[in-house]
């Protein structure tokens, strides 16, 4: 079993992998540019709720900002449904 950090090269990929439990980290690059017909981040819906928690915030420079996310593991016997609020 390789041990360390692996990345998600695959975007469609990434539903499967937050749901299967095996991201423990996403870091995002946010650059202040919009264009049209962009893609998403996930491309498929995700069915349960996955909780974010910022770890490291750096600013890039240029107005982009680089964000280090760690997944909040949800306590035992709870749910992340998606729902009403």
């Amino acid at each position: 079993m390789q041990r360390g950090p692996k990345r998600v090269a695959v975007v469609r990929e990434l539903v499967d992998v937050v749901v299967a439990g095996l991201v423990d980290e996403l870091c995002l690059t946010l650059t202040p540019l919009l264009v049209g017909a962009a893609p998403t981040l996930l491309t498929e819906p995700l069915l349960e709720r996955v909780r974010l928690e910022l770890a490291h915030l750096v600013d890039g420079g240029g107005g982009t900002l680089l964000a280090r996310y760690l997944v909040a593991r949800q306590p035992a016997g709870t749910t992340g449904n998606v729902g009403p609020t």
